[in-house]
């Protein structure tokens, strides 16, 4: 209904007889009791505020509930988006990666091999703890660390558990070892530290690390080699090593390069021609030696030729541990005046006992002026060569008591005033003795050496540089190969007729013998080929040498390996064979074996060995039980 209508039936008396205004028995003029519980309100109290209810809302239900909702959520959100942006900065504050750290302690110069310890030290700074901690320590080369619960000996580098560090914690973990190096050689320990904050699965490291000098080492080198040399001089090197320590040193060694040009020719002590590696062995506390090579230096002028040594000990695992090492350099000069021998045409060569040796000494005046009164000299070797046999070709004169020939100007014309640039040869030819190796001192490793000279007064004194030029021949080692065939044998006993008859078996014995004199030889074995007719039996007099037959190809191998030089030294085999002669091989000496063959190589001079012969017939002349007709094949 509408307003006015609203308002009509209020004022109309329909309105009031309907009941619409309702009347009660309250009369205010009349005073009523007041209800029990109920608080009484006298007229006095008129005019005053009526008593206030308690507030049932908290503050924090008022601030919802009393203001409006999206207000409320505003502020929400903006207290969480500030705790948020704090969150870093509170857990920072709790725990910060960068309070976590490890540093190694220890010294920072040692001497080599001597026994140190090092402590890699931890810390957590933070309130919280620093989860699952792990230490990696990393060790040079030259460090060995000893062994203990938490470390393994001779490790690269090792992992150490360390768990939890808790807050404001530290802690320590101790290593010892000893340092193998040279002196002044600076190398690092270092140490990585892993680790998670807590309450967080990221992984945080820090790092140090530690540099050590080596300052001394126990083992130690002096070097000595000339300072200058012209080219083709014969040059000595010198290598003093001490152990200066109060402790022994096992396994010592000491490792030579060569420089380029360097032709190496004896040393004391001696070793393997061309050997770089003395093996010294046990080198007593204060202990000390001395090695000398010697050699001939070849170079250009002006050019430095490096000499270099390491001295150390070889550990069990054979690695070379380096405890001193050193260099020289020898440079090469321009000599004024030159002589270079060549023997048989080459610088250089190996020969047998009884070889003839044709020497050519080419000499040359290199200077910007004449020299006068040149002398040429060759100091030959009176041991190995047999002087007997020395041929001067008409000039020149042999000193037999100083072993040195000599020319003069009276024999070459040339040498009374060498102009610059002018030069010339001469020669002589000798025998190496033939003697060598089968005498009762032959020896082991021998050569032949000559020293060419030359020189003249006119060379300054001040640059007195002439030249001298050695060579050394190789002498190979003196090997003999024997094939011999017997029916009639001690060491295997044979059977059947002799002479062989045709569809009968009859056996023979097979020797092979190797005789060694002078060096040793290596990398031997015997081959050999048997007809189809010939079996091998298998038979051999030595259970201790090597032998294989290959059925199908009837092929013989005697694997010998190696032989020892310095003295006679024997090697032999006998093995049987058997043959059953066909008709038509009547009246033929069938074959035993046939292309034998010993190869193998001079282990000082290098040079192969290999010596062929035909084999063996059943004319066996060597076996004196037989006579010439008991060689032939017959019918009955």
């Amino acid at each position: 209904m509408g307003l006015e209508e609203l308002n009509e039936n209020i004022h109309s008396r329909d309105y009031e007889a309907s009941g619409g205004i309702r009347t009660t028995d309250y009369d205010p003029r009349v005073a009523s009791p007041t209800p029990a519980g109920v608080p009484s309100f006298s007229s006095k109290d008129w005019g005053q505020a009526p008593p206030v209810k308690p507030d049932r809302f908290t503050p924090f239900r008022r601030f919802f509930f009393g203001t409006s909702w999206r207000v409320s959520m505003t502020v929400v959100v903006v207290v969480a988006s500030v705790l948020v942006a704090s969150f870093p900065l509170i857990w920072r504050l709790l725990f910060n990666p960068v309070n976590v750290t490890i540093s190694v302690v220890g010294p920072k110069n040692v001497a080599s091999g001597e026994t140190v310890s090092y402590s890699f030290r931890y810390s957590n700074r933070n309130i919280l703890s620093a989860k699952n901690a792990e230490l990696t320590i990393s060790f040079p080369e030259s460090f060995q660390v000893e062994g203990s619960d938490r470390i393994q000996a001779g490790s690269a580098s090792a992992t150490v558990p360390i768990g939890d560090i808790s807050g404001k914690g530290s802690g320590s973990v101790e290593i010892s070892g000893k340092f193998y190096g040279l002196k002044g050689e600076l190398d690092y320990l270092k140490a990585k530290l892993a680790f998670a904050p807590f309450g967080v699965k990221s992984t945080f490291s820090s790092e140090s690390q530690i540099g050590v000098t080596i300052v001394s080492s126990p083992l130690t080198l002096d070097i000595t080699v000339p300072q200058e040399a012209s080219t083709g001089d014969d040059v000595t090197y010198v290598i003093d090593y001490r152990n200066e320590s109060d402790i022994p040193f096992s396994g010592a060694q000491i490792k030579l390069t060569y420089p380029d040009g360097f032709q190496f020719r004896s040393s004391t002590p001696m070793v393997v021609p061309g050997g770089k590696t003395w093996d010294i062995g046990m080198l007593a506390p204060h202990g000390s030696g001395t090695i000398t090579v010697k050699g001939s230096l070849f170079g250009i002028a002006n050019d430095a030729k490096v000499f270099r040594v390491s001295f150390g000990v070889v550990k069990n695992d054979k690695v070379f541990l380096v405890y001193d090492k050193g260099e020289r350099a020898t440079r090469i000069v321009a000599a004024s005046l030159t002589v270079v021998q060549t023997v048989n045409g080459q610088s250089g060569a190996a020969v047998y006992p009884g070889s003839r040796l044709v020497y050519n000494l080419r000499y040359v005046n290199r200077g910007f002026v004449g020299l006068r009164d040149v002398m040429i000299m060759a100091d030959v070797d009176p041991i190995n060569l047999d002087l007997t046999t020395l041929n001067l070709g008409g000039r020149g004169a042999f000193d037999a008591a100083r072993n040195v020939i000599i020319w003069k100007a009276s024999d070459v014309p040339s040498l009374l005033l060498l102009e610059p640039g002018a030069g010339g040869e001469v020669s002589f030819s000798v025998s190496v003795r033939r003697d060598i190796g089968t005498s009762g001192t032959s020896g082991k490793n021998l050569f032949v050496r000559t020293v060419a000279r030359i020189d003249s007064p006119d060379i300054p004194l001040e640059n007195k540089v002439a030249s001298s030029n050695t060579l050394d021949v190789d002498v190979n080692s003196l090997v003999f190969f024997a094939v011999d065939g017997f029916h009639t044998d001690a060491d295997v006993p044979n059977t059947g007729p002799i002479p062989p008859r045709v569809g009968q078996t009859t056996t023979y014995t097979i020797h092979l013998t190797v005789t060694n004199f002078l060096n040793d030889i290596g990398q031997l074995k015997v081959t050999a080929s048997f007809p189809s007719g010939v079996k091998f039996l298998g038979k051999k007099s030595s259970d201790s040498e090597s032998v294989s037959f290959n059925e199908r190809t009837n092929a013989f191998v005697w694997n010998i390996g190696s032989m020892v030089g310095g003295k006679r030294s024997v090697r032999t085999i006998a093995f049987q064979v058997s043959i059953t002669p066909g008709p038509n091989e009547i009246g033929s000496n069938p074959v035993l074996v046939r292309n034998v063959m010993l190869e193998g190589a001079d282990l000082f001079t290098k040079n192969p060995i290999k010596i062929v012969e035909q084999g063996k017939t059943t004319s066996l002349p060597e076996d004196r039980t037989l006579s010439s007709s008991g060689y032939a094949v017959s019918a009955n």
